[in-house]
C-alpha cells in the first residue's frame, strides 16, 4: 500500500526481507518513506526532502541515501537515533556499505578528477578517505 497520490522512484528492501525503504513523492515532495511488510502504511522519514537512492546497513538497523551535495546515513528509527550527513560541496553519491556496517563507500564528482571513490567511517565526527581518484568513472563501486 502507498500513500494516496503519491508516485514511487525507487526501492531496497532491508537485509532481513522485511522492512521497505523506499523514495516517493507525494504532494510535490520527494521523501524516504520506511514500511515495514507486516504493516499496511508508510512513514516518511523527516529530515529526507530531495532524497534519492535508498540503501540498508549490513545490519538492517540504518538506511543511507543521497541529496544533492550531501551524502547521508539515517536511522530508521529516526525520532529516536538521528542521523549523520557527510556534507559535501559538490554531489556525493552513497554506494555501498561495508559487509561489517563500519564504512561507507561513496562516489563525489570533482571537476578535474572525474568521479572519485572516498570512504568514511559511520562513526561520529568522521573524516572521508580518499579510495581511488583518477579521471576514469567508477558508477558500479561496491564493497566485496
Amino acid at each position: 500500500m502507498l500513500p494516496d497520490k503519491s508516485r514511487p522512484l525507487s526501492l531496497a528492501v532491508s537485509p532481513n526481507g522485511r522492512v521497505i525503504a523506499m523514495v516517493l513523492v507525494k504532494d510535490g515532495r520527494q521523501q524516504i518513506w520506511v514500511r515495514p511488510l507486516d504493516a499496511f502504511e508508510p512513514t516518511a522519514l523527516a529530515g529526507t526532502d530531495g532524497a534519492a537512492d535508498p540503501f540498508w546497513s549490513p545490519d538492517g538497523h540504518y538506511v543511507a541515501y543521497d541529496k544533492v551535495g550531501v551524502a547521508f546515513f539515517e536511522s530508521r528509527e529516526w525520532r529516536r537515533r538521528g542521523g549523520t550527513a557527510v556534507p559535501a560541496k559538490i554531489l556525493a553519491i552513497p554506494k555501498s556499505w561495508s559487509p561489517d556496517g563500519r564504512f561507507i563507500l561513496y562516489a563525489q564528482i570533482n571537476p578535474g578528477t572525474g568521479a572519485d571513490l572516498l570512504g568514511i567511517s559511520v562513526e561520529p565526527n568522521a573524516q572521508p578517505f580518499v579510495v581511488a581518484q583518477t579521471p576514469e568513472p567508477r558508477p558500479g563501486a561496491v564493497f566485496s
